[in-house]
């Protein structure tokens, strides 16, 4: 996942140039369909990212929230 901020990286990820959805996640599809559906509609979101997981090398998605405003 790409993002116009600043990737923040708790878990010192070797490559933190954008965030990743680990696939072992029991809500991956539903973060791939909120971020779509976000994005569709124009609408921002915020992340909150695993202290301590990386997935192929990137800070993880450990769940996010749709900013209304």
């Amino acid at each position: 996942v790409e993002t116009v901020d600043t990737i923040i990286n708790p878990a010192g990820c070797e490559t933190p140039d954008m965030y990743a959805i680990n696939p072992d996640s029991p809500i991956k599809n539903e973060l791939y369909s909120a971020i779509m559906s976000a994005s569709m509609a124009g609408k921002q979101v915020r992340f909150c990212i695993h202290d301590s997981l990386c997935q192929v090398r990137r800070p993880v998605i450990q769940h996010m929230d749709l900013l209304l405003e």
